[in-house]
């Protein structure tokens, strides 16, 4: 019985994330589900079926409760967003060059560098 509820839940949650997409182009439901393949009643009876069990209160997570159950009171009839953009300031190095002149000198490359400045030192050193 716990596989059939999982499914359930899975197959609304599915139905969840194609309503956002769907939303999201700003296409008409004939438009998405020609473009996605999807039959247009089936998309039309999980728009009724999502909007039945919103109002009822029967959903896998109903509109409004975040991923930790508690009430979002700024909700205006929106469900709560899968995922929350980030933002990321620097991402630390993943790894470097390093080149030793014959003279002792080192120079270090993040691996990340910008392949113009690293041609325009290589042409500086072997002008040196």
């Amino acid at each position: 019985m716990k596989a059939t509820a999982d499914a359930t839940r899975d197959r609304e949650q599915t139905w969840r994330e194609i309503m956002a997409r769907w939303e999201r182009t700003g296409l008409s439901q004939q438009e998405f589900c020609e473009r996605e393949q999807i039959k247009l009643t089936t998309f039309g009876y999980w728009r009724r079926e999502l909007k039945r069990r919103d109002s009822q209160g029967k959903s896998a997570k109903p509109l409004g409760t975040l991923a930790s159950g508690i009430k979002d009171s700024s909700s205006t009839n929106t469900q709560a967003p899968l995922f929350v953009p980030i933002q990321v300031s620097q991402a630390p190095p993943a790894s470097s060059w390093e080149i030793v002149l014959d003279d002792g000198l080192v120079i270090r490359i993040p691996s990340a560098c910008d392949l113009e400045h690293l041609a325009r030192l290589v042409r500086t050193l072997e002008a040196r």
